[in-house]
Parts: structure tokens; sequence; C-alpha cells
């Protein structure tokens, strides 16, 4: 069973959490059936409803942002494949159905592409696509030689941010949306990885281990400000923002086992979202 633990107004761990928080949150947890699966719940936690229900692995779901579909990665065809699906689980079907692997979709801002990494045409690498949402017009934005993985669109569409490890460790940089202007946002050592913008373009949001652990860390559009917001032992990662842009919600194993966890955009008032037996992790948060 899972339990949403998120109290609005309530003092949880010591934080007191500001009510009321509202719009639908998507997430994947291995609690019903050992392998991931999607769900949804309100943004208190409560109402959690399974949406997929198979022996596959649904994974990594993003809610459109009118909050009305979510598309996800799946292994239900033999292979990671991108499907989409109504807010409610019905309307399931296949965006990409190629024999290589599409993993970690994200909207763009106006509900009409997806972007997501590949290994299209066999490609070696991992490689940033966009798709548009009937299927059609697949186009490759990368052409690196390592890995680039983990896209996240600008509020404005102009811009998609990611990772690549093409000079060794993961660092994040910046393209246009039609694949032109690419350059590097983050320096130093360690891995910068799963970024994703927050809702007003002015920061990215990402998990990193440049400080010997994987913790939660926010860096300006522009590459300044750099700013750790989780300092724990445990592993803290998936970061995602509230629509409004004032929490950010993470997995973190640090109770031992993946859990969801919220906290203000600054790091402050970390407490658990959402948590059970079994393994909760990456959640998406619309209006």
């Amino acid at each position: 069973m899972l339990v949403g633990v998120f109290v609005a107004g309530a003092s949880l761990g010591g934080a007191v959490v500001a009510a009321p928080f509202e719009g639908t949150i998507v997430f994947m947890s291995t609690q019903d059936t050992g392998s991931w699966q999607v769900y949804r719940s309100n943004a208190q936690g409560w109402n959690v409803v399974r949406l997929t229900d198979t022996s596959a692995s649904d994974a990594h779901p993003r809610i459109s942002p009118d909050g009305r579909q979510v598309v996800f990665e799946t292994t239900r065809d033999g292979r990671r494949n991108i499907y989409v699906m109504n807010i409610d689980g019905t309307g399931l079907r296949a965006l990409t159905t190629v024999a290589t692997e599409d993993r970690h979709p994200a909207w763009s801002p106006d509900g009409r592409y997806i972007a997501f990494h590949s290994r299209y045409n066999g490609h070696d690498n991992w490689e940033i696509y966009t798709v548009a949402v009937d299927g059609t017009q697949m186009t490759r934005l990368t052409f690196s030689r390592g890995t680039s993985a983990w896209p996240s669109w600008s509020p404005d569409g102009r811009k998609i941010v990611f990772a690549s490890n093409r000079d060794g460790s993961y660092k994040l940089y910046l393209i246009n949306a039609d694949g032109t202007g690419e350059q590097q946002l983050t320096t130093g050592g360690g891995n910068d990885e799963y970024p994703v913008w927050s809702p007003d373009g002015q920061k990215i949001v990402f998990r990193s281990n440049r400080s010997g652990q994987y913790d939660i860390w926010v860096i300006n559009a522009d590459g300044t400000g750099l700013t750790r917001l989780t300092d724990h032992p445990g592993e803290d990662t998936f970061p995602a923002w509230s629509p409004d842009g004032s929490k950010i919600l993470f997995t973190t194993d640090r109770d031992g086992t993946q859990d969801i966890y919220m906290m203000d955009a600054d790091g402050s008032n970390q407490v658990p979202w959402i948590t059970g037996p079994a393994r909760e992790a990456y959640a998406s948060w619309a209006p």
C-alpha cells in the first residue's frame, strides 16, 4: 500500500509544510507488481491510482503541460519504447516502435512534441531526438561522440537542456530545439545528470555527485549560481518542479528504500511526500 505522508499545513520531521497544493502528479512504483508501473495522485499524495498494469516495466512518466496525458517508457514490446496515454490510463498508444531503445521522454511546453534519448537506427551512442505526439517528424538533435541523455525543454520551447559524457563525465548542455547552437552549461568534477528546467525558465535543477555523493543541485540557466540543495549520504535523484516553481520533488533512498520527498525550491523543508514498502520514484507535476 502506498502512503501519502505529505499533510498540508502539518509539521513533518520538524518542518512546517504550507498549504494547499494543487494539481496532478504522476510517478512510478513497484508496489503492486514488483516491476515499475505508472501511478497518479493529487498534489497531497492522496487518491493514488495505478494507471498501467503489465508484467513489463512502465517507467519514467512525464505528465503533459495541460495535465491530460502521460508519456512514459515501457519494455512491453521487448525493448524500451515511448508510449502515451490519457491521464486516466485510457487511450494507450505507442509513440515509437523502432527496434532500438528509446528512453526518458519529456514534453514540449506546448504539448506538441516529445524529446527523448535513443539509439535510433542502430547508433552505438544515445542521442537526443524529438518526435511529434502523433509519431511523425522524428528529428535527431545531437551528434556526439558519447552519450547524450535526459532532455528537458525550456518553458518557452526554444531550448533543450540535456546531459552528455562526451568529454568523460556527464555535464549539462543546452541546444536549440532545432538542433543548432549547442553549448556546455556546467563544468567541474563529478557527473551532472537528470536536468529539469524551472517553470519560469530561470533555473535548471539536476542531480550531481560533484560533492562525492548524489545530491540535488540547481543552477541558473546562464550557468551562474550553482547551488547544492540536498546534503545526505543517501542517493537523491530525479528532481521535478512544482508548476509554480516553489517546490521540488525528488527521489531518495535516505530511509532505506526509494521514496519521493518534497522540499522548497531553496532546499529547505525536506519532507516525505509519498512512501511505501516498495520503491516510488520519478515524480512529474502538472497544474
